[in-house]
């Protein structure tokens, strides 16, 4: 009876054994891919942040540009709403001496 418990007992030992022998060496695997991806994250995010570094800069040119080209086109109104006022002056002009010269017309 006694030989029968040492077995046993040496039998779960040497399970116990093995249990723990492979626990430790999925922890290492497991610490080895915690450190990769943490590295390969770090230069995901390194390089998510050149991109959007590089996009705000295309960003601020366009805007820049797009700047540029509202003041050219402010300016062009501009020039638009003078010429359209002068010629509004002159159709105005014309009129009044269209007028006149209707009324003088009629006098005689």
């Amino acid at each position: 009876m006694n030989k029968f418990n040492i077995g046993v007992i040496f039998g779960i030992l040497i399970q116990f054994g093995t249990f723990v022998w492979f626990l430790s060496s999925q922890n290492s695997k497991i610490e080895t891919l915690y450190k990769f991806y943490e590295a390969e994250s770090a230069k995901e995010v390194i390089t998510n942040q050149v991109k959007m570094k590089l996009d705000l800069e295309n960003m601020v040119i366009s805007v820049n540009e797009v700047t540029k080209e509202l003041t050219k086109i402010k300016k062009q109104m501009e020039r638009f709403t003078k010429k359209t006022n002068q010629i509004s002056n002159q159709i105005e002009k014309f009129h009044k001496k269209e007028r006149k010269g209707t009324i003088i017309q009629q006098s005689n």
